[in-house]
This record gives C-alpha cells, structure tokens and sequence, in this order.
C-alpha cells in the first residue's frame, strides 16, 4: 500500500489549532479533530451532538488580493460526502493574514482545474484537481 508522506508540521497546527479555538468562542460550539482517515478537519458539536463539519485552511494571502480561493477538490467533494449522508452542514474556514472568513457549501458550481501547490511543489500529488471557490461567497467571521 503506497503511503504519501504527511507533510503537516507541528507549525501548521499551532495555526489551525489558533482559529479552532476563535470559531469555538464564536459560534460557542465545541470542534472535535476527526481522524485522518475522515479527509476534513473537524466536526461542529454543541451539547455532545454534532451539528456540522469544517475544514480549516491557513492562508499567507490577504483576503482582498485574490478573486477565488482554491482548494482540492477531494476536500470539498468529501465534506459535501458526509454532509449529505448526516443532513448536516459543511464549512470551509479560512485563516488570511488578518482576517478570518468562512464559507458554507450549498452546492454552488466552482470552477474546477488542474493546480495546487506549484512554487514550493514537494511531490507529483501537489498537483490535483481543485475547485477555485469565488472569494466573495465567503462570509468574515
């Protein structure tokens, strides 16, 4: 069995783990980290339900230079997976360099091309197909 390597650090997660807890002050839920297997980040719980999913990315861009935000479409393609099989919403958040916004699938048709990680490309699977989200669908936190 083929086994990519993890490419996540320990500074990553310090950085999905700072907007973690911002969204849980905010939407005064609890986010549980879903194990790998699961694709997406988190689940959304309140009261030890689960009440929704999210995928957090962290993004060295501001929020106003780009019009889309691209993502892979594995990611979303899953999220929309467990979303429609639990009848529970799917939240894409995402960390720029000021400013925190999140957007919630409903289904919209992106754009979707061949890209993904091209300046610093770390192996052949950096390059997917991705979805290029409209930057104005997403909502500041």
């Amino acid at each position: 069995m083929y086994k990519r390597p993890i490419y996540e650090t320990s500074e990553h997660l310090k950085r999905e783990y700072a907007v973690r807890d911002i969204i849980q002050k905010k939407w005064i839920c609890k986010l549980e980290k879903l194990p790998r297997k699961d694709i997406i980040d988190y689940a959304i719980c309140r009261h030890g339900s689960i009440c929704g999913w999210i995928e957090i990315k962290c993004r060295k861009q501001e929020y106003t230079l780009s019009t889309h935000l691209m993502i892979s479409m594995h990611k979303i393609n899953h999220g929309r997976l467990i979303s429609d099989s639990t009848g529970l919403p799917f939240f894409l958040v995402v960390k720029f360099n000021s400013d925190i916004y999140y957007y919630k699938d409903n289904r919209e048709k992106h754009e979707l091309r061949w890209a993904g990680r091209i300046k610093s490309q770390r192996d052949d699977e950096d390059l997917e197909p991705c979805y290029f989200i409209e930057i104005g669908l997403f909502e500041k936190l």
